[in-house]
């Protein structure tokens, strides 16, 4: 079955209300959905909806290697921008998706 999971952008632009079944909820996704609720109700919401998909063992929190991970890839996706056509990245292949997190 496959998995899924949103970026805060995809939730917001296409005001999600279902989430489908197998999907994983990003600890940053609801921490920036808690971060901007506009009432208290709403951030509860969010608050019970993150601790439902902790208990479940469906909640991506990405550790300290992903953070280093995530900031070389932006940093070379910027110096990309700056490289002329002929220079090329440095080679690089994700690890496997089970290394960020621990699947059900």
């Amino acid at each position: 079955m496959p998995t899924y999971t949103f970026d805060t952008s995809v939730i917001i632009a296409y005001k999600v209300r279902e989430l489908p079944q197998s999907f994983l909820l990003s600890a940053v996704v609801i921490a920036e959905l808690t971060a901007s609720a506009t009432d208290e109700s709403r951030r509860k919401v969010y608050e019970a909806l993150r601790r439902e998909f902790a208990k479940d063992n469906a909640l991506i929190v990405p550790t300290e290697a992903d953070w280093l991970t995530a900031s070389r890839v932006l940093f070379w996706l910027s110096q990309e921008r700056k490289r002329k056509p002929e220079e090329k990245l440095p080679d690089w292949q994700p690890g496997p998706v089970s290394a960020c997190f621990s699947m059900p």
